[in-house]
Parts: structure tokens; sequence; C-alpha cells
């Protein structure tokens, strides 16, 4: 957060913890939390610009024209989340692996660094 607050004012780091209190630094991540600001604001914002210029056009272009939404053009929803399933399935599969591998049960070209 405090990257954040150090774009947001053009200063440094160490700059922004010299002039912010704790306090205030503690509303700034309450703030945050509730309205986005700094890099991730822009992204939505051009987002927006751009779902609504690609709607325009394709309207203009196409006479039925696809409409275009802000996801459509945004860097954070390019890829899903994952649910708490597919996490556990994939930790399972390391820790397999990492099993296999300290039994020497496994290629070993997949765990070795030597040529």
């Amino acid at each position: 957060m405090w990257h954040r607050l150090a774009l947001e004012w053009s200063c440094t780091k160490y700059e922004a913890k010299q002039r912010c209190t704790i306090k205030e630094f503690f509303e700034w991540c309450a703030y945050g939390a509730v309205e986005s600001f700094g890099e991730q604001r822009q992204d939505a914002r051009i987002a927006i610009l751009g779902a609504n210029l690609a709607s325009i056009l394709s309207a203009g272009l196409f006479k039925r024209g696809r409409r275009f939404h802000p996801k459509d053009f945004s860097p954070q929803d390019a890829k899903p989340k994952q649910t708490q399933q597919e996490m556990m399935a994939t930790m399972k599969q390391a820790v397999a692996k990492m099993k296999r591998v300290d039994h020497g049960q496994t290629d070993s070209r997949h765990t070795s660094c030597d040529p």
C-alpha cells in the first residue's frame, strides 16, 4: 500500500512514510478497500472507454454490432480466479511430485539442473 500511496503522491515510499501518520495510513487502506485508486482505477477507466469505443465501432461497421463490456478489456479479469477446490488439487499435485522427487521416483531431467 505504501507503494500505491507513493505513486499517488508522486514521491518515494520513504517520503510517503514521512508525510503520513500510521492513523492516516490505515485510513488510506480503508479507502483503498472501498474505492480503488491508482493504476487499478486507471485500468478500469480505460476498460470502460475501450468497451464503449469497440461497441460503437462494431455497431457502425456491422449492422448488428457486438456489445462489448469493460471486462473484455480489463487485464485483471483476463484470467478467472481459481476455486478453492482447484487450489487444493494443485497443492496436492505439487506435494505428490515433491514426495516422488524425495524418494527418487521421478525422471531426473525434471529434477536436476545438471546437463
